[in-house]
């Protein structure tokens, strides 16, 4: 919301604290409120505004989104989901299927990320759809796949700012001249100034970093070391045990 120029913080200030930033979000859900809404629309925009704000304190500990699979937009509606609406943010994934692999379309059309789950323990370690969602799940462990990160590539325009939804965390997205970027927020790389952003172009983790300036940086190109952890953590099942 700082980079959309949403909110800004007062000259002076070195430190934001978390009361701090709270108060400053449930300030912009607030002020935000759309104008000349029918009757029932504001009895609903009441009702979400009031589960929302009842969310808020709860931020720093994280926030619990259910993704479907057939559309970078796609994510179950929940209290969490109806926040970032609010604050008009965009809230994309890329973890997709490609609309040529016909049956896992016809499998997977509607159904969300827990109810996969579900569905894979559920189902006989020889049932052909069984195998078929094992495949999917195994193959994109990294929750996103070559389709998602073209369809992310499509659904910004260049300069525009969106969250990414990826391996249970919140990324801030941006593409710049037709690239995607994460912004860097590993603290690890809190003394490094030429590391800000870090690209986003492959599925295996392939990536480097840039500057504020998008200049690439000297720092050593990263590599994706949690592909294989990532793969337990979605789904390993077997005799029926399901590990997170």
């Amino acid at each position: 919301m700082l980079f959309l120029g949403q909110i800004s913080f007062l000259n002076g200030w070195n430190r934001v604290t978390e009361t701090d930033l709270l108060q400053i979000i449930a300030d912009c859900i607030l002020r935000f409120r759309p104008k000349n809404l029918s009757e029932s629309d504001e009895l609903n925009y009441e009702q979400n505004i009031s589960d929302v704000l009842s969310l808020v304190p709860s931020l720093p500990r994280g926030l619990d989104v259910n993704l479907e699979f057939t559309g970078v937009r796609k994510f179950e509606y929940t209290t969490a989901s109806a926040l970032f609406d609010l604050l008009d943010v965009s809230l994309l994934h890329g973890w997709i299927i490609d609309p040529q692999q016909t049956e896992l379309v016809k499998l997977l059309n509607g159904i969300s990320y827990n109810k996969l789950v579900e569905k894979v323990i559920n189902l006989d370690d020889s049932n052909s759809e069984s195998k078929l969602l094992r495949n999917f799940m195994e193959n994109s462990s990294s929750q996103l796949t070559v389709h998602g990160l073209c369809e992310l590539s499509l659904s910004l325009t260049d300069g525009q700012i969106a969250v990414l939804f990826r391996n249970n965390h919140f990324h801030t997205l941006y593409k710049h001249r037709d690239e995607l970027f994460v912004l860097v927020t590993d603290m690890g790389f809190l003394n490094e100034p030429s590391v800000v952003w870090e690209t986003l172009n492959s599925v295996d983790g392939d990536s480097f970093f840039v500057d504020a300036n998008f200049h690439t940086s000297l720092q050593t190109t990263k590599q994706d070391e949690t592909a294989e952890y990532n793969g337990l953590l979605f789904l390993y099942i077997k005799n029926n045990l399901y590990i997170i």
